[in-house]
């Protein structure tokens, strides 16, 4: 339905995301309410703010982030662009 995307659950994006192209994973978390996206090399996790659908923004570490879904609907990885690049794909490789 129209207007789906907007009201997804937050937890459906909760889960671990590796990308092969840059050799990170990245692990976002449902917090208080909020999506935090976090990696071993950051000190502080980020809030992700929902743009509209599946869209979201973080920081300078991952700006701009498009999450995609199989057939079935299910969240299966993202792709983000961090300024220089853009459309790096990652594959979601577990769940929470």
């Amino acid at each position: 339905p129209e207007g789906a995307l907007e009201d997804a659950p937050l937890a459906d994006y909760a889960g671990r995301y590796f990308s092969d192209e840059l050799g990170v994973h990245y692990t976002i978390a449902l917090v208080e309410g909020e999506l935090m996206l976090s990696n071993h090399r950051t000190k502080e996790p980020t809030t992700l703010a929902r743009s509209s659908g599946d869209t979201f923004t973080g920081d300078q570490m991952l700006p701009a982030m498009e999450f995609d879904r199989d057939d079935s609907g299910v969240i299966s990885g993202f792709r983000a662009g961090t300024g220089r690049t853009r459309g790096v794909q990652f594959e979601k490789v577990d769940r929470p």
